[in-house]
């Protein structure tokens, strides 16, 4: 517990109220000075909110600023973020969490998390800060900033200069070498592996906002711009050999936009999305996302709430407001250390598989296809890896079935991969391979997945714990079938599960042809 802290005064809940902090003017080697004031939040004056990672306290240098003329501690990455936002000229007012709330009232904290929609909404601008600048981030930014990021057109005209502008860009990065290392290195190594992108909370408090600008050391750049200039033009050239480090969580790009389709989303359907965000406070993987859905009646209380009640609430909004069952498909486990069920999805435990776990298994004997590696690399050559001559449930090629399989038969914007596109697979042609960049999707898709065979035949991808024996069924009211492991007195569930053939209402069809038998279970 830092022995630096503030006197914070009541807030009040109506009016609704919360403070500002004003960073005060000066130059680099000036100490940071701060002041906190309180205003109503219908009423505030024009301030900014800060979007970053708090990071660890420095326990050995503690990093201290000077708020209300006492000493304050801040970590050490908001430290840095306030030495390179401060303004030699002016004072400027930010909203922080770290600093308007107090952290330690836990009642103000619940109150506070509420009010964060209004808050980031109410912001002039929201400043998302990456971190210090590295080398290659500076020659990164240096690159996107003579990068034309302008989107759409309103003529033909327009639209042709656009066109000529991405073949123009697209040439250089094929070509140039330089700035192929730029965009390795600075976007892919360096960028995209900042703890940033991993916050559940970015995702309201970006998509929320009026404005985002992005900081990093020096540097910044409009968020829109930002996407505009990696999405838009996408770097496909190098997405086969760079996309399989999962880097920076694609999704993470286009938030704005995303949400934008809000409307048209559940908070199932993001919180599936955001499946490998991550929380300091395990019930902030919830909290964190009721911005966007602000009629929602899950209250972030701080004080009584475990995390074994959020998640329940969670799972008993969405079984009954969104009639489905597809939350229960977020579990990855067969036990959880929160004492909840195994069918209420535990964020305290991470999506990705401990370096210690077991390695997966692609253990596909008795089934005569190439080994997994020859089908992803050297797909191109066919005449070298023949493919197999075997047979799948609806007299398709077993080879086939196993290609689908290890991306369940989805393409980037998550329709069913087509023949003509399924067919590019083994296209000689490298040139178009980065149109469906499919061992780049297969990495995502596959990640701590295990590939088995049921007894009758079928071949899918189930959650990395399953085992032999566990039970495959398709539950009324969940869209893709689940893996059940026996217990006493019932089953466990054990997670969700791509089988392929059985993805599209083709079980109710051999229910009634009377192939597949219907029973129930007692989900424990």
């Amino acid at each position: 517990m830092s022995p630096w802290k503030h006197d914070y005064s009541n807030l009040k809940e109506d009016p609704s109220e919360f403070r500002l902090v004003t960073i005060h003017r000066g130059v680099r080697l000036n100490y940071i000075v701060a002041s906190l004031d309180t205003y109503p939040l219908n009423d505030p004056p024009p301030y900014q909110a800060l979007s970053y990672v708090w990071g660890p306290f420095d326990f050995e240098a503690p990093c201290i600023i000077e708020l209300d003329n006492c000493r304050f501690e801040v970590t050490t990455n908001l430290w840095r973020a306030l030495y390179y936002l401060r303004s030699e000229k002016e004072e400027v007012k930010f909203w922080i969490d770290a600093i308007c709330i107090n952290q330690e009232d836990l009642e103000e904290r619940s109150s506070q998390v509420q009010l964060m929609r209004d808050i980031y909404r109410g912001a002039g601008r929201t400043v998302v800060w990456l971190g210090d600048e590295s080398f290659w981030s500076l020659r990164l930014f240096e690159f996107l900033d003579s990068v034309d990021t302008t989107r759409g057109w309103k003529d033909d005209d327009e639209r042709q200069l656009a066109l000529e502008r991405e073949m123009k860009l697209q040439t250089l990065l094929a070509a140039n070498e330089g700035i192929q290392k730029i965009v390795e290195r600075g976007l892919y190594g360096d960028i995209a592996q900042r703890d940033f992108w991993e916050r559940i909370w970015i995702v309201q408090e970006v998509a929320i906002s009026p404005e985002v600008m992005i900081y990093c050391g020096p540097n910044k750049m409009a968020w829109q711009e930002f996407c505009n200039a990696i999405c838009e033009y996408s770097l496909e050239v190098l997405l086969g050999a760079l996309f399989l480090r999962d880097p920076l969580h694609i999704y993470q790009y286009s938030l704005r936009e995303l949400l934008n389709r809000r409307a048209k989303l559940t908070l199932g359907d993001v919180l599936a999305s955001l499946r490998r965000s991550k929380a300091t406070d395990p019930r902030d993987m919830v909290y964190g996302l009721l911005g966007l859905f602000p009629n929602i009646p899950i209250r972030p209380d701080y004080l009584t709430a475990s995390p074994q009640d959020v998640y329940l609430s969670l799972v008993e909004y969405c079984l009954i407001e969104e009639k489905s069952l597809d939350i229960i498909t977020l579990c990855r486990k067969t036990t959880s250390g929160q004492g909840l069920p195994s069918w209420v999805p535990d964020w305290t435990e991470s999506w990705t598989r401990p370096n210690n776990q077991e390695e997966l298994s692609w253990d596909v004997t008795n089934i005569d296809l190439p080994p997994f590696q020859l089908i992803l690399r050297y797909a191109q050559r066919e005449e070298k890896y023949p493919q197999s001559d075997a047979i799948y449930h609806g007299n398709i090629s077993i080879v086939e079935v196993f290609v689908r399989t290890i991306f369940t038969d989805l393409d980037a914007d998550f329709q069913r991969v087509t023949s003509t596109k399924y067919n590019k697979f083994w296209d000689i042609d490298n040139s178009e391979s980065t149109e469906w960049a499919h061992e780049v999707w297969t990495s995502q898709m596959s990640t701590n997945r295990r590939l088995f065979v049921t007894d009758n035949g079928y071949i899918g991808l189930g959650p990395v714990k399953m085992r032999k024996g566990d039970q495959i069924c398709i539950l009324y009211g969940c869209s893709v079938p689940i893996v059940l492991r026996k217990a006493s007195g019932g089953v466990t569930l054990v997670g969700e599960a791509y089988l392929h053939g059985l993805m599209d209402g083709e079980a109710l069809a051999l229910v009634k042809e009377e192939n597949f038998v219907e029973m129930e279970w007692s989900i424990f």
